[in-house]
């Protein structure tokens, strides 16, 4: 089971009125909203955990109130007692939760200019290969492809930013045709659409 829920902020969205919200949001959300003086973060960080505990109380029967997330000591997000995951991403206009019966992942990135250092440092050797034998005019939607697929994959598994990028590689760069990668063994598959002209997503299951 994989469900995904899409929100698009304006330049209109204010803050105060979101505000009173807070009160639902977990104790680990509540402390990041004091930590940062930035309206756009502060709409985000509400929005996606009220909007992760509505789509549960729609898939598990219970109350709003019932409905408890709780986060691990490195900083990944879960239900309370429930047999479902979420996982939330969020950058420029657009915010994505995936929620699944299996552990998953997601990642959203706008489109900007990136540059091959940035491969070369967190990439395989076979992704660099790859992409470096691509059209150079392709190259931010192809580097795109492979790193929210690899940032999906270690949201996932839970190691987040602590994870070594090059120790895992992308298999088949083509949408729809992905699968992670480690010494042959396939870790996870998972689900890559462009959004919009700018973004691009990718949502990993572990399997």
């Amino acid at each position: 089971m994989l469900k995904l829920f899409l929100l698009k902020f304006s330049e209109s969205d204010s803050f105060s009125q979101l505000e009173y919200l807070s009160q639902y949001l977990s104790i680990e959300k509540r402390e990041r909203l004091l930590k940062t003086n930035i309206d756009k973060l502060k709409i985000r960080h509400i929005s996606g955990e009220i909007l992760a505990k509505y789509v549960c109380t729609m898939l598990v029967g219970k109350s709003f109130s019932d409905i408890e997330i709780v986060y691990d000591a490195v900083g990944k997000a879960f239900y309370k007692n429930e047999d479902i995951y979420f996982n939330i991403s969020h950058s420029g206009d657009y915010l994505i939760l995936a929620v699944s019966d299996k552990p998953v992942g997601v990642d959203i990135e706008k489109r900007k200019n990136f540059n091959f250092r940035i491969a070369e440092r967190f990439f395989s050797a076979s992704e660099y290969q790859w992409l470096n034998a691509q059209p150079k005019v392709e190259f931010e939607s192809n580097f795109l492809k492979i790193w929210t697929a690899k940032e999906a994959y270690v949201k996932a598994t839970g190691r987040g930013i602590a994870a070594d990028f090059t120790d895992f590689s992308v298999c088949g760069h083509r949408f729809g045709e992905f699968k992670i990668a480690d010494e042959q063994r396939i870790l996870a598959d998972y689900y890559q659409e462009k959004l919009a002209t700018d973004y691009i997503f990718t949502v990993c299951i572990l399997i």
